[in-house]
């Protein structure tokens, strides 16, 4: 029997998932809140943005999306962040004054007055 520390936030039902499927013959888990769930949270995002980064294939991109716009959501249900009402709309003023990303535009240098 192998042990491994993780200490990393997972989805609501991956604890039970483990041990009712045989992956597992236990697992520890516990909730945190405010300001430690925040922090688990940030830690998430940093750690799906790189799973997107690293993805190989459409699919595997598809999936490692997927669970960054979870975290997305959770980190925006925390903070009490409408998306249509807020993020959509900073989303829309950004766009109108500054555009998208979608034509691959690189900065190589910029000189100033």
């Amino acid at each position: 029997m192998k042990t491994v520390q993780t200490n990393k936030l997972v989805r609501d039902k991956i604890c039970n998932n483990l041990v009712e499927n045989g992956i597992a013959d236990s697992v520890q888990c516990h909730p945190v809140f405010g300001r430690e769930y925040q922090t688990y949270l940030f830690s998430k995002l940093m750690e799906e943005c790189a799973e997107v980064i690293g993805a190989n294939t459409k699919e595997q991109t598809t999936e490692e999306l997927a669970d960054l716009l979870e975290v997305v959501d959770a980190i925006r249900e925390e903070f009490e962040i409408s998306v249509m009402d807020v993020i959509e709309m900073a989303q829309n003023e950004k766009f109108k004054d500054k555009g998208g990303f979608t034509k691959g535009i690189v900065m190589t240098e910029v000189t100033y007055k």
